[in-house]
């Protein structure tokens, strides 16, 4: 099994995965996805990652404006000189392309760089491919200058088209094929020429090109591995900092992340404090290997009740958190309900056979109304949770302002 795909992102909140969460672009971002099979097969990684890492791997293709720019620029400059040189009608007729193509390539990229993600769902296969069919364009263009017959238009184009292969193969590694593709179009065009210059000799380019690109592919690889193991160890290292090793869910500081996102997306959500009643006594009966089977089956209860978007953790011992954005307030409540009748109303089977019964309390409080700062939203429905426990146990309370 390779180094990838060892850590898959497990279920943190409701159903879903961290891997879900990369096919949403924002701006400045190619869709690791891509919406036509060439555009998702140019982007895969030909490696076995995650979605994570996927999405992480594109996060990293270069679209430096200024790099662009400079490419634009130099070979419409190659154009310009080879219409003034030669005068021949096909450099003309190139130029207005070139002109085209350059403004259709820019467009693409602010696009990517600027463009609204929800309005712009076709801008990676724009960008994409509107840069392919530059690099096999401008490779023709530079080819044409070896039959010019002059010596500088020769040495202009062979430099044109040979120095910005090294630059894609850098800025793209993390998508080798798409660099291995631009390779490609940018060079073999070029090197069909040579077979027609007057200057035989330069037939030996041609027929040194393909090691060339086989090893620029291979180089792309190796390093691309070298970022692919570095990303998973970063997601492990972020994974077990957030998340409770027994559960998977998320641990405290998970929850105080997932708070903060809330708070800061401006929408209402209900945060809800959960105790076990009950579990002590099945830890001290039937032991502590017993206790985290129990823990472990309270968990897939809780999935069974939280939603794909919720946020579900384990603050330690037998307390448990979940934070539901976007429901009303007048809906709150039965999700607590649910919460309650989810853990205590059936029994639990442990491994050894054994039946246990164990029943849960619940306080909660709905932001905004019950609370501006994180601080006072977890001390009321701390609160409320410890009036329910000082009330009987086995209920829900909201908590009162």
């Amino acid at each position: 099994m390779s180094l990838a795909k060892r850590f898959e992102p497990q279920a943190v909140s409701g159903v879903s995965t961290a891997g879900d969460a990369p096919r949403r672009m924002t701006p400045g971002q190619l869709d690791p996805y891509g919406r036509t099979p060439i555009v998702r097969w140019l982007l895969d990684p030909v490696s076995n990652v995650s979605a994570e890492v996927h999405a992480a791997l594109i996060g990293e293709l270069d679209l430096s404006l200024l790099g662009t720019v400079v490419a634009l620029v130099s070979f419409n400059a190659l154009n310009i000189i080879c219409c003034i040189i030669t005068r021949a009608p096909v450099f003309f007729v190139f130029l207005a392309v070139n002109v085209l193509l350059s403004a259709l390539r820019l467009t693409a990229l602010l696009l990517v760089k600027h463009g609204d993600a929800p309005k712009h769902l076709w801008r990676t296969d724009f960008y994409v491919l509107i840069t392919l069919v530059w690099c096999a364009f401008e490779s023709t263009m530079a080819g044409l200058t070896i039959l010019s017959g002059v010596n500088a238009l020769e040495l202009m184009g062979l430099a044109l088209a040979q120095a910005p292969q090294g630059v894609m193969a850098t800025r793209n590694l993390p998508a080798p094929r798409f660099a291995s593709a631009m390779i490609l179009a940018m060079s073999l065009p070029f090197m069909m020429w040579l077979f027609f210059a007057p200057n035989h000799w330069l037939m030996a380019l041609a027929l040194m090109w393909p090691g060339y690109l086989y090893a620029t592919f291979l180089t792309t690889q190796r390093v691309q591995k070298l970022m692919i193991e570095n990303y998973v160890a970063q997601f492990a290292s972020r994974q077990q900092a957030s998340h409770d090793a027994l559960t998977g869910i998320l641990n405290r500081r998970g929850l105080n992340d997932a708070l903060e996102r809330e708070t800061q997306g401006n929408i209402c959500f209900a945060l809800f404090m959960m105790d076990l009643d009950g579990f002590k006594e099945v830890n001290d009966t039937h032991g502590h290997l017993a206790g985290d089977v129990l823990l472990q089956m309270v968990t897939a209860r809780l999935h069974g009740v939280a939603r794909k978007e919720d946020s579900l953790a384990r603050l330690g011992g037998d307390e448990f958190a979940l934070i539901t954005p976007g429901l009303p307030t007048a809906a709150v409540e039965a999700v607590a309900a649910r919460l309650v009748a989810a853990l205590s109303e059936e029994p639990y089977v442990l491994n050894d056979g054994v039946v246990v019964r164990i029943g849960v309390s619940v306080g909660y409080v709905c932001a905004p109304e019950d609370g501006a700062s994180l601080q006072l939203l977890n001390e009321r429905a701390d609160a409320a949770l410890y009036a329910v426990k000082r009330g009987g146990k086995g209920s829900w309370q909201r908590a009162t302002c």
